[in-house]
């Protein structure tokens, strides 16, 4: 836990002292995180490509998760349905 709080803290501290090339910086470490995501995700992609039990189950599990994501969705329009509903209904 120490080594996250002390990278954050460091970040915050860069970010606060080097204001001045702020943008030249954020496109810097857009770049960086992008290209980090892709490095990740690769080796996930490497992980569980390796693991035989999950490539032999991998289409319960993609049933599994298109449910749920269909569930999310569903959830979301239903709920801004609501809300649009109950915030919008004054002005009439």
């Amino acid at each position: 836990m120490f080594p996250i709080l002390f990278f954050i803290s460091l970040g915050i501290f860069l970010g606060v002292f080097l204001q001045f090339k702020r943008r030249r910086i954020i496109a810097w470490v857009d770049k960086v995180v992008v290209f980090t995501v892709y490095i990740l995700l690769f080796l996930l992609g490497i992980n569980i490509g390796g693991n035989e039990e999950i490539v032999a189950s991998l289409g319960t599990i993609g049933f599994q998760a298109l449910l749920i994501a269909l569930a999310g969705v569903a959830g979301s329009i239903l709920s801004a349905y609501i809300l649009s509903r109950l915030i919008f209904n004054h002005e009439n």
